[in-house]
């Protein structure tokens, strides 16, 4: 599954990455539109990253060495090949970054095998076994679904023998002999482990069915009828789902996952069949071109295959229990809370549990991590303090991590946007990889650019996730209140308020507009996308002006004299708070200072 780094010579690691961008930008654009054409799929969607994230962290013993699953059949069956290329770059990025497995020169002739041939193999599998079949049942369907996950498995190794055989071609026999030579060393390993891997997607593939069958009608998949044979024959019990219950569950698979992991790659059979590939490039005389990057030592390794492994099963519950709870659900469901709801920030502060403690107590104690987090010279600190907040939003101030993860989603987008640049095109320290240079403008991942990319993201992460705990745990009256306590000029706290009303009138607007266009169809294409998304900019402006307008005459109407009116909001200081708070700003001051002594 991995070419290791180094061992693609040019031009083929150029060629492979270019064909590998253009696969994900496509599947990106189909991620996109599946989303917003069919929600109700997220929590499939979340189900096929996991078991990539877990099947591909497990170094399982085969004959004769050892490898990894790819866990690409089940999304390359509900979604197809682009859609299913994402999750594979998300993993391989991962492992390519922090566990040396495969590289960055590498990277896209690594998607290409992982992500495109083995899920088009599989999709194909899959449409032939589905037409093919004389009568639907649950065996034909758990035959084609068996042979559509293994082939996903297989074709990802059959591709890259391909690769690597037109790399290096033998010297007698040419591309055809070399590519028997790696798909020899290949297939021993990894027959059995496709056939684990079919058997275990059929039966995740029913129990998911038997629990959603409407998100498969919906999409294309199987026919009303078809669901209800496989439904009839499995015969569900549609239990109620305990919140508690789950999480304990969902902790105690997360655990397991993590230990069987970090258990394979410490404890299995050394080496794998990567391995073996790379030694037989070695002794043909094929050296490797780049050196990979190294980022953490081989004893760190089991512990990132299990950090891997935990996430993909952390992911896989959460999604699970979406699936559970969500079944049978009608229209008439509270709808979630978005970033798109207007004044979604101020209705979460309003309804948090700690709306009333006091919002002194809480400005210092989210300042202080602001500020720490942004004096530190470490990425570990900022981190920590980020956990800490995410901690305290979703488990004590009880914020919907749906919300929370929409929340961030923007500025951490903006925030690794900046962090690309500055690994690229920083320079200084050890070069860990060099691409191309153009004038000037050299682009390289050096040692001292990736310290400082994974620095700034870090101190973007914790700003953002501390300024978020203020946000959603305190109106902005109380802030203004403790503005005014503080003696800051009137004329400032009233302008701050009507900017922060403004805000609320732009969005509301945007809304507004936006909703318009979607009822007349003007996002259906790209052409009529680009045709609203203009005129949404163009009328923006005008409107909200309109409606400021409108906002200053009703002022006027209610007397307004220049001076807003401020509740007097107090707030509460528990001895817990106090303490926690406390205790907090000292120990990340505490560590702070060992940071500054360390370098």
């Amino acid at each position: 599954m991995h070419i290791m780094e180094g061992f693609l010579p040019g031009p083929w690691w150029q060629f492979w990455t270019v064909l590998a961008a253009v696969c994900v930008l496509a599947g990106m654009f189909a991620l996109v539109r599946l989303v917003r054409n069919k929600p109700a799929s997220l929590p499939l969607l979340g189900l096929a990253g996991a078991f990539v994230f877990i099947l591909s962290s497990l170094k399982l013993p085969s004959i004769g060495s050892s490898s990894h699953p790819t866990g690409t059949g089940f999304g390359s069956i509900l979604f197809g090949p682009a859609v299913c290329s994402v999750f594979c770059t998300i993993v391989l990025i991962f492992q390519a970054l922090l566990l040396g497995h495969g590289g960055i020169t590498t990277l896209g002739a690594n998607i290409i095998s992982m992500g495109v041939a083995g899920p088009l193999a599989a999709c194909i599998i899959f449409k032939i076994g589905h037409l093919i079949r004389h009568e639907f049942g649950i065996r034909s369907f758990a035959v084609t679904v068996f042979f559509a996950a293994a082939a996903a498995d297989l074709s990802t190794y059959v591709m890259t023998s391909l690769q690597l055989a037109l790399a290096y071609p033998a010297l007698e026999g040419g591309i055809p002999a070399a590519f028997l030579v790696y798909l020899g060393i290949f297939s021993i390993t990894q027959v059995p482990l496709a056939v684990i891997e079919g058997i275990f997607i059929v039966l995740v593939m029913r129990f998911v069915i038997s629990i959603r069958p409407e998100i498969f009608i919906s999409l294309g998949l199987l026919s009303k009828k078809e669901t209800e044979i496989l439904i009839s024959v499995s015969e569900p019990g549609h239990s109620p789902v305990s919140g508690k219950k789950w999480m304990t569950i969902g902790v105690i698979i997360v655990l397991l996952t993590a230990a069987l992991a970090f258990s394979f790659a410490v404890f299995g059979p050394q080496p794998g069949s990567d391995d073996l590939i790379a030694e037989t490039l070695i002794d043909l005389g094929n050296l490797p071109v780049f050196d990979p990057l190294g980022l953490i030592s081989e004893e760190m390794h089991g512990w990132f295959f299990a950090l891997q492994a935990g996430i993909g099963a952390a992911v896989l519950v959460f999604c699970l229990y979406l699936l559970k709870t969500r079944a049978g659900t009608g229209s008439s469901a509270k709808k979630p809370h978005t970033i798109f709801d207007e004044h979604i920030l101020d209705d979460a502060a309003i309804s948090s549990p700690l709306r009333h403690v006091s919002a002194w107590l809480k400005l210092i104690f989210c300042l202080s991590a602001i500020v720490i987090g942004v004096i530190s010279p470490l990425p570990y600190l900022p981190l920590l303090i980020a956990g800490v907040m995410i901690c305290a939003a979703l488990l004590i101030a009880k914020v919907s991590p749906r919300l929370y993860a929409s929340l961030l989603t923007i500025p951490l987008v903006f925030a690794g946007t900046g962090a690309l640049v500055i690994l690229f095109i920083t320079g200084g320290g050890e070069t860990l990889a060099d691409f191309f240079r153009i004038g000037t403008l050299h682009v390289q991942i050096t040692s001292d650019s990736l310290e400082l990319a994974v620095l700034v993201l870090s101190r973007t992460f914790a700003g953002m996730c501390s300024l978020y705990f203020l946000t959603l745990t305190t109106p902005m009256t109380s802030l203004f209140t403790v503005l005014k306590k503080l003696r800051v000029p009137q004329a400032f706290i009233d302008l701050s308020m009507l900017i922060y009303r403004y805000i609320f009138v732009f969005i509301g607007e945007a809304i507004a507009i936006h909703n318009a266009q979607i009822m007349r169809g003007g996002y259906g294409t790209w052409k009529n996308y680009l045709t609203s998304f203009s005129m949404l900019a163009s009328m923006l402006f005008i409107r909200t002006w309109e409606k400021g307008e409108a906002i200053f005459l009703s002022m006027d109407a209610r007397c307004y004299d220049g001076c807003m009116a401020l509740p007097d909001e107090e707030g509460n200081i528990t001895p817990l708070s106090l303490t926690s708070v406390v205790v907090f700003i000292a120990l990340i001051l505490g560590l702070l200072f060992v940071e500054m002594t360390l370098i």
